[in-house]
């Protein structure tokens, strides 16, 4: 039996970027460049009510790659 363990525990909140935390400026589905994107209103308010002691993580599933829309280059 290991009688060291770490057993503090951590929030972590893991974001879907993609049409919940940004959009294409564009107003289409998919951007092809980080700049050609913007935080969608209220966006910001949100992951701010998360108190200092959180790890935040934006995470997504490059759909437009998957689509053919845009390259992983």
């Amino acid at each position: 039996m290991r009688e060291n363990f770490y057993t503090e525990t951590m929030s972590l909140l893991l974001v879907d970027l993609d049409g919940t935390i940004r959009e294409p400026l564009s107003g289409k589905r998919y951007f092809q460049h980080f700049q050609y994107q913007k935080i969608i209103p209220g966006a910001e308010v949100a992951i701010g009510a998360y108190k200092d002691n959180w790890i935040i993580a934006g995470i997504t599933n490059q759909g437009g790659v998957a689509a053919g829309h845009k390259s992983i280059q």
